[in-house]
């Protein structure tokens, strides 16, 4: 997942990461963080499909995805389409 994509998303929409990060990790003491280190791991499709809800975009334009893409719901790795 690209951080300034996510970054680009929260502006269009009027809001920070760290407002992202409170909303997923209400508990913790360094949400901005955690919210970080999730990123630079291998996030689970739900996991992302939950951050596109709280950034209120969906999936496709989180993942920077394409018209011709589709999202591995086993994976959640980006697989293009090439129409012939």
């Amino acid at each position: 997942i690209d951080i300034n994509n996510i970054k680009q998303l929260c502006r269009e929409r009027g809001t920070t990461m760290t407002v992202i990060a409170r909303r997923m990790y209400p508990t913790a003491k360094q949400p901005l963080s955690q919210l970080s280190t999730a990123l630079r791991g291998n996030p689970r499709l739900d996991w992302i499909e939950r951050l596109a809800k709280e950034i209120g975009c969906d999936t496709g334009a989180l993942l920077g995805q394409q018209q011709n893409a589709i999202v591995c719901p086993q994976c959640g790795k980006v697989i293009t389409i090439k129409v012939e």
